[in-house]
């Protein structure tokens, strides 16, 4: 008789210490997930930054052609580099801005190369941005 009075309250404490240290962990890791990687997020905007500024790339800014700007050049490799990082805040970037320049296109190249897609069935960054919302991936 002993031994259940002292069993039914050591296994209630067991089991609430195992439902607060469960519920803790879940708070904690999903705050985590959403808490943007601000340093990423500024080191990845310098980096596409650079690859479209005359004074920070070695890219030849006198060619119409993007691909010149990312050829061989190292901002544009950490980019890929970075894969879902860089693919998430560029996919952030488009979402937030209604600029559809070079710096957008090289942003379509970049994750149209880190999702590995085939076929390039876009003319603009926006328009490639637009087609992957609309494909829900």
């Amino acid at each position: 008789m002993n031994i259940k009075k002292f069993l039914f309250p050591l296994i209630g404490i067991i089991v609430a210490s195992l439902i607060i240290g469960i519920s803790h962990y879940i708070t904690t890791s999903t705050a985590l997930k959403e808490t943007p990687d601000t340093e990423f997020d500024n080191i990845i905007k310098e980096k596409i930054s650079n690859l479209v500024d005359p004074s920070k790339s070695e890219a030849d800014f006198s060619s119409s052609n993007p691909y010149d700007y990312i050829k061989n050049n190292e901002n544009y490799t950490f980019i890929i580099t970075n894969g879902s990082k860089s693919l998430n805040y560029m996919l952030k970037a488009f979402s937030e801005s209604s600029n559809d320049g070079l710096q957008e296109y090289i942003m379509a190249l970049a994750c149209s190369e880190i999702l590995k897609e085939k076929d390039k069935t876009w003319s603009t960054g926006k328009d490639w941005y637009d087609k992957y919302v609309r494909s829900g991936t």
